[in-house]
């Protein structure tokens, strides 16, 4: 269990970390964030089977989440309005819940890009505003 768990912090911050590597050379000073709209119904965090990727974390619609390797605990690297609007946190209202295969000791939230925002194994979670639909990941956007 912990093995398939640390996979797939590993793949969501790989994916995170490649893709936020871009050949743009455009700068933001903007302090501005993004910030996915917040769920409504008791949200879940899953552990799910993706062919490409492997074993990725999902929320309750199926929807890939990810973390950012540059964050510090919950503190979060992603501040600028073009990482936030590509990286929108992932937030609740309410208590996030572990889905199946998942150690629900390890969910919570926090403080981070946004109130609320979902936490995993102590890294905040985001969604990838390009993914295309659910369990796409990243690689759908390239």
């Amino acid at each position: 269990m912990n093995r398939v768990t640390l996979g797939a912090l590993a793949v969501a911050a790989m994916g995170m970390a490649l893709a936020g590597c871009s050949s743009s050379s455009k700068t933001s000073t903007s302090s501005a964030t993004t910030v996915a709209p917040t769920t409504t119904a008791p949200p879940s965090v899953a552990l799910a089977q993706n062919a490409k990727e492997g074993a990725i974390l999902t929320d309750s619609a199926g929807r890939s989440l990810y973390l950012f390797a540059k964050d510090t605990g919950t503190t979060s690297a992603c501040t600028s309005a073009g990482c936030a609007g590509t990286w929108p946190a992932y937030t609740v209202s309410g208590t996030a819940t572990a889905g199946t295969g998942l150690d629900s000791s390890k969910l919570g939230t926090a403080t981070g890009q946004a109130p609320n925002q979902v936490t995993y194994a102590g890294h905040l979670l985001y969604y990838f505003a390009r993914d295309a639909a659910p369990w796409s990941g990243p690689t759908a956007a390239r």
